[in-house]
């Protein structure tokens, strides 16, 4: 599963807690759903962030090394 297919998911149950539910802890379980998110929409950007910067150093590398 992608990180996009998981928060997908996510929001499909959140919308569940939101509109079909009545359960005396709905507000956490959303809060909750909300947090994993935010997470997986960080973890993401973590991701491409990382990949970015390792790019930046092998090409300095290369530089750096004469080729």
């Amino acid at each position: 599963m992608t990180r996009e297919e998981a928060i997908e998911k996510l929001r499909q149950i959140k919308n569940k807690y939101l509109y079909e539910s009545f359960d005396k802890d709905r507000s956490y379980k959303v809060e909750a759903l909300d947090m994993a998110i935010e997470a997986l929409k960080m973890d993401e950007k973590n991701a491409k962030y990382g990949s970015e910067l390792a790019r930046i150093v092998a090409e300095h590398e290369e530089v750096s090394d004469g080729h």
